[in-house]
């Protein structure tokens, strides 16, 4: 056994610990990315469940009794066009349609 086998010297830690640092730079601004559009798929994803389920209750019923939705600090409106023709939900800047057809 030789007697340099005790375990790491500390300029080579701090070098692991420096190319650690630099993957983690490198990799943190397309993580944050890719959680933003997590986010955004969501809200997309909602706010076609709650058109698709208002659209459903306005054809049976021909009413709709709420017309907005909050949940998770977003929030989605449900609309009525073109003479009864068009479902709609707004959500923050987006608008998502669907045609009717009676």
């Amino acid at each position: 056994m030789s007697k340099n086998e005790r375990g790491f010297t500390f300029p080579e830690v701090i070098a692991a610990f420096a190319v650690f640092c630099l993957m983690a730079a490198c990799l943190f601004p397309p993580f944050l990315h890719m959680l933003g559009q997590i986010k955004e798929a969501k809200q997309e994803m909602e706010a076609a469940r709650f058109l698709y389920e208002k659209t459903e209750e306005w054809i049976f019923t021909g009413k709709v009794v709420e017309k907005e939705k909050k949940a998770g600090g977003a929030t989605w409106t449900f609309q009525i066009k073109d003479n009864g023709r068009k479902a709609c939900v707004k959500h923050e800047q987006n608008t998502t349609c669907v045609s009717l057809q009676q």
